[in-house]
Protein backbone atom coordinates (compact mmCIF):
# COMPACT_ATOMS: atom_id res chain seq x y z
CA UNK A 1 0.00 0.00 0.00
CA UNK A 2 1.15 3.59 -0.79
CA UNK A 3 0.25 7.02 -1.17
CA UNK A 4 0.36 9.41 -3.91
CA UNK A 5 1.29 12.88 -3.63
CA UNK A 6 1.38 15.33 -6.73
CA UNK A 7 4.27 17.63 -6.69
CA UNK A 8 5.68 19.47 -10.15
CA UNK A 9 6.40 16.38 -12.39
CA UNK A 10 7.14 13.51 -10.29
CA UNK A 11 4.64 12.13 -8.11
CA UNK A 12 5.59 11.68 -3.95
CA UNK A 13 5.22 7.83 -3.00
CA UNK A 14 5.35 7.23 0.52
CA UNK A 15 4.99 3.26 0.88
CA UNK A 16 6.18 0.46 3.24
CA UNK A 17 9.99 -0.08 2.91
CA UNK A 18 11.33 -2.84 0.89
CA UNK A 19 14.93 -4.52 1.47
CA UNK A 20 15.56 -3.31 -1.47
CA UNK A 21 15.14 0.51 -0.37
CA UNK A 22 17.78 -0.07 2.84
CA UNK A 23 20.85 0.82 1.43
CA UNK A 24 19.39 4.60 0.54
CA UNK A 25 17.36 4.24 3.91
CA UNK A 26 20.50 4.72 5.67
CA UNK A 27 22.23 7.32 3.17
CA UNK A 28 19.53 9.29 4.67
CA UNK A 29 20.54 9.20 8.08
CA UNK A 30 24.18 9.40 7.39
CA UNK A 31 22.97 12.84 5.16
CA UNK A 32 20.70 13.87 7.64
CA UNK A 33 22.92 13.33 10.83
CA UNK A 34 20.87 11.15 11.90
CA UNK A 35 23.13 8.79 12.10
CA UNK A 36 27.12 9.18 12.09
CA UNK A 37 29.52 6.78 10.74
CA UNK A 38 29.38 4.00 13.33
CA UNK A 39 25.52 3.31 11.79
CA UNK A 40 24.88 -0.98 10.15
CA UNK A 41 26.26 -2.00 7.67
CA UNK A 42 23.45 -2.72 4.86
CA UNK A 43 24.09 -6.30 5.48
CA UNK A 44 22.88 -5.77 9.08
CA UNK A 45 20.32 -3.35 8.84
CA UNK A 46 18.58 -5.66 6.21
CA UNK A 47 18.71 -8.56 9.44
CA UNK A 48 17.30 -5.62 11.71
CA UNK A 49 15.13 -4.12 9.68
CA UNK A 50 13.78 -7.79 8.72
CA UNK A 51 13.46 -8.77 13.15
CA UNK A 52 11.42 -5.41 13.64
CA UNK A 53 9.07 -6.30 10.41
CA UNK A 54 7.80 -8.96 12.63
CA UNK A 55 6.50 -6.27 15.61
CA UNK A 56 2.99 -5.54 14.89
CA UNK A 57 2.27 -2.39 13.85
CA UNK A 58 5.64 -0.49 13.68
CA UNK A 59 6.81 0.19 9.98
CA UNK A 60 9.88 1.82 8.82
CA UNK A 61 8.22 4.21 5.16
CA UNK A 62 9.75 5.92 2.30
CA UNK A 63 9.19 8.62 0.36
CA UNK A 64 9.72 8.04 -3.57
CA UNK A 65 10.10 10.67 -6.26
CA UNK A 66 11.06 9.65 -9.70
CA UNK A 67 11.94 6.55 -8.69
CA UNK A 68 14.27 8.08 -5.88
CA UNK A 69 14.07 6.99 -2.08
CA UNK A 70 14.47 10.91 -0.66
CA UNK A 71 13.07 10.35 2.50
CA UNK A 72 11.96 8.12 5.55
CA UNK A 73 10.35 7.64 8.87
CA UNK A 74 9.30 4.90 11.00
CA UNK A 75 5.79 4.67 12.94
CA UNK A 76 5.10 2.58 15.72
CA UNK A 77 1.60 2.02 16.75
CA UNK A 78 1.18 1.11 19.79
CA UNK A 79 -1.90 -0.65 22.06
CA UNK A 80 -2.59 0.86 25.80
CA UNK A 81 -4.27 -0.03 28.67
CA UNK A 82 -5.12 3.47 29.81
CA UNK A 83 -7.15 5.42 27.75
CA UNK A 84 -9.69 2.88 27.50
CA UNK A 85 -7.17 1.10 25.10
CA UNK A 86 -7.08 3.62 22.07
CA UNK A 87 -3.76 2.98 20.65
CA UNK A 88 -1.37 5.55 19.98
CA UNK A 89 1.62 6.18 17.77
CA UNK A 90 4.82 7.27 17.82
CA UNK A 91 7.03 8.34 14.73
CA UNK A 92 10.89 7.64 14.88
CA UNK A 93 14.20 8.28 12.66
CA UNK A 94 12.41 11.01 10.11
CA UNK A 95 15.11 11.93 8.06
CA UNK A 96 14.74 13.64 3.99
CA UNK A 97 17.80 14.04 2.14
CA UNK A 98 19.11 17.49 2.94
CA UNK A 99 19.26 19.03 -1.17
CA UNK A 100 15.35 18.48 -0.74
CA UNK A 101 14.43 19.60 2.25
CA UNK A 102 12.05 22.55 2.18
CA UNK A 103 10.27 21.04 -0.47
CA UNK A 104 7.37 19.60 1.47
CA UNK A 105 8.70 16.83 1.31
CA UNK A 106 8.59 16.14 5.59
CA UNK A 107 5.08 17.59 6.13
CA UNK A 108 3.80 14.70 3.58
CA UNK A 109 5.32 12.22 6.00
CA UNK A 110 3.80 13.62 9.20
CA UNK A 111 0.46 14.00 7.18
CA UNK A 112 0.43 10.33 6.22
CA UNK A 113 1.69 9.43 9.41
CA UNK A 114 -1.46 11.16 11.31
CA UNK A 115 -3.17 9.77 8.44
CA UNK A 116 -2.19 5.88 9.28
CA UNK A 117 -2.76 6.87 13.23
CA UNK A 118 -6.47 8.37 12.58
CA UNK A 119 -7.46 5.09 11.02
CA UNK A 120 -5.36 2.90 13.55
CA UNK A 121 -8.26 4.73 15.81
CA UNK A 122 -4.93 6.64 17.93
CA UNK A 123 -5.60 9.12 20.53
CA UNK A 124 -2.24 11.31 19.86
CA UNK A 125 0.97 10.65 17.67
CA UNK A 126 3.90 11.32 19.44
CA UNK A 127 7.92 12.20 18.72
CA UNK A 128 10.57 13.40 20.27
CA UNK A 129 13.41 15.66 18.99
CA UNK A 130 16.89 16.69 20.20
CA UNK A 131 17.14 19.85 22.01
CA UNK A 132 19.51 21.62 19.63
CA UNK A 133 17.42 20.94 16.60
CA UNK A 134 15.85 24.11 16.60
CA UNK A 135 14.64 24.33 12.86
CA UNK A 136 13.23 20.78 13.41
CA UNK A 137 11.14 21.73 16.33
CA UNK A 138 10.08 24.72 14.44
CA UNK A 139 8.93 22.55 11.43
CA UNK A 140 6.49 20.03 14.14
CA UNK A 141 5.18 23.00 15.75
CA UNK A 142 3.89 24.61 11.87
CA UNK A 143 2.51 21.27 11.43
CA UNK A 144 0.45 21.77 14.76
CA UNK A 145 2.49 19.44 17.31
CA UNK A 146 2.49 21.23 20.32
CA UNK A 147 5.43 20.73 22.89
CA UNK A 148 4.29 18.44 26.00
CA UNK A 149 5.68 17.69 28.73
CA UNK A 150 9.25 16.63 28.96
CA UNK A 151 11.07 13.86 27.45
CA UNK A 152 13.11 11.62 29.17
CA UNK A 153 16.38 9.37 27.93
CA UNK A 154 19.24 7.15 29.53
CA UNK A 155 21.79 6.00 27.69
CA UNK A 156 21.86 2.08 28.43
CA UNK A 157 24.31 0.83 26.64
CA UNK A 158 28.10 2.40 24.88
CA UNK A 159 28.05 4.09 21.07
CA UNK A 160 30.42 1.26 20.65
CA UNK A 161 29.17 -1.52 17.90
CA UNK A 162 27.45 -4.43 20.35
Amino acid sequence: MFCRYPLGMNDMIIREAESRDIAAVLAIYKAAKIEGDDGFTVEEATAHWQRFRAYPNYRLFVVEIGGEVLATYALLIMDNLAKRGRPSGIVEDVGVMPGRQGNGIGRAMMAHAMQECRAAGCYKLALSSNLRRTDAHDFYERLGFERHGYSFSITLVSSEKH
